[in-house]
């Protein structure tokens, strides 16, 4: 089980990978929205931005909480709603 355990961190790391560079992204087009005086591209890439920082802190602390728990203790405990645990799930098993 450990074999599954490792694979599905890797997942999730590399899964928090891609939110970071998301997120600098689009922190960088924010940028060059204000720059060219584009407000209303930089409010929807700021709520874009916004969403993600959010999502990348989520992740955080699911991948905390299965490093103490362990993955099978973290799918089988009542902390997640039935949205969160879908979306982690499909993070892991690539549904």
């Amino acid at each position: 089980m450990s074999y599954v355990f490792s694979l599905s961190v890797q997942k999730c790391n590399s899964f928090h990978s891609l939110v970071s560079d998301d997120i600098t992204h689009l922190r960088g087009s924010v940028t060059l929205c204000e720059h060219n005086k584009d407000f209303v591209s930089r409010d929807l890439l700021s709520k874009m931005l916004d969403d993600e920082e959010q999502h990348l802190d989520w992740l955080d602390t699911q991948i905390a909480l299965i490093g103490k728990i362990s993955l099978e203790n973290y799918l089988q405990a009542p902390l997640l709603t039935w949205t969160a645990l879908r979306v982690f799930v499909d993070i892991i098993y690539d549904l």
